[in-house]
């Protein structure tokens, strides 16, 4: 079954100390192409397991992902890049619409690294267009944008803006008459809709009606976008698009702000060995200390951490059941901590580095821990 991964990652943090599989796959050509990463991931894993695991033990293990690679069915059906998720007892296929390198890692917790950076960027919203006549409800992603309903105003709500109000008084007031009715009606609707799904909510359209809605609104609905006078249908994907290239900026300035403020903070001092920084930001993650996170997309630092002292063991590769990316357990205790984590490219990060923090107010980063 594959999931809709930006429901949560929490599930998967919090699966802990036992056999874990993580396998992730670039997007393919297609079922062919699919297969050959599936059985390779499949032949990758086998020296692992096999340290741990009779021969039943092992291929009860692996037998959802045996299955997979012979369900050309559906095979045929994934569209993206996958990520795979296995323990004893529960196997997961999340569809990732965001480029990630081929990945197969055995370890005592999920390695998710990929998806924090796919999820960093993902944002799901509502776009609601609002038109003279009709009004649009669209839900969307950074990948997909969907119709959830179109409804069309009764007869004495269609806002006429040809007419020459301003000349007649009365026709004026009608018509302000019929913005407020048709916001208070719009806001009826979007509640009922939108109550128990609290994603962010954008507007365009007709201006008066959007200002009345935002102000009718519960706070937790409330959002923006430049808006438009006028709104139809044929719209919709131009206006999504500029939200999502918004989104992606927004999370791509705060990386920035977030590299800026370490090296803010660190440009008087010596600085520091990518080991001795690893060291000290995984004793001060264990300890709650961290308070932003920046890890490396690319570089992985192979090794197993004590979750009790932050002490680690570094190795120089992925050698046994129980290795898993450094820079991955540290980023999962941050964030099971309250802290941000933020997985940056290799042209965001300064040379040299593969992780960075930011500790809680009362630290500085250099401080003993």
């Amino acid at each position: 079954m594959t999931f809709a991964i930006n429901q949560n990652v929490s599930e998967l943090i919090k699966s802990k100390n036992d056999l874990h599989l993580s396998v992730y796959i670039p997007q393919t050509n297609g079922p062919a192409d699919l297969k050959k990463y599936l059985r390779k991931a499949y032949k990758e894993s086998l020296p692992y397991l096999d340290a741990v695991l009779n021969i039943k033990e092992r291929n009860d293990f692996l037998k959802p992902l045996s299955d997979l690679i012979n369900n050309y069915d559906q095979l045929k059906n994934f569209k993206y890049a996958l990520g795979i998720f296995r323990t004893r007892n529960k196997f997961r296929v999340y569809s990732i619409p965001n480029e990630v390198q081929y990945t197969m890692i055995t370890a005592n917790s999920f390695h998710i690294k990929p998806l924090l950076h796919w999820m960093q960027y993902e944002k799901d919203f509502y776009l609601l267009g609002v038109g003279q006549s009709y009004a649009c409800l669209y839900s969307c992603n950074q990948t997909e944008i969907k119709l959830v309903e179109k409804i069309y105003y009764s007869e004495d709500m269609v806002i006429n803006k040809n007419d020459n109000f301003d000349i007649q008084f009365k026709k004026e007031r009608k018509r302000m008459q019929n913005i407020t009715k048709t916001s208070d009606w719009l806001t009826s609707w979007i509640m009922d809709i939108l109550t128990k799904d609290k994603k962010f909510l954008y507007f365009a359209g007709d201006k008066e009606i959007v200002n009345l809605l935002r102000r009718n609104l519960p706070y937790f609905l409330k959002s923006e976008i430049n808006q438009k006078e006028y709104f139809d249908e044929s719209m919709a994907i131009d206006i999504v698009n500029k939200i999502r290239f918004d989104i992606k900026h927004a999370t791509t300035k705060k990386i920035k702000d977030v590299v800026f403020e370490y090296q803010s903070a660190t440009e008087n001092e010596a600085a520091s060995s990518i080991k001795r920084n690893l060291f000290t930001i995984a004793r001060a993650a264990v300890k709650g200390k961290i308070k932003k996170l920046v890890i490396s997309k690319e570089k992985k630092i192979f090794g197993k951490i004590d979750k009790n002292t932050g002490g680690l063991a570094i190795h120089y590769d992925h050698l046994d059941h129980e290795d898993d990316d450094l820079l991955d357990d540290i980023a999962q205790i941050v964030i099971e901590n309250g802290g941000e984590v933020y997985v940056a490219d290799k042209e965001q990060f300064p040379k040299g580095h593969a992780i960075m923090a930011i500790l809680k107010p009362g630290k500085t980063i250099s401080e003993g821990l």
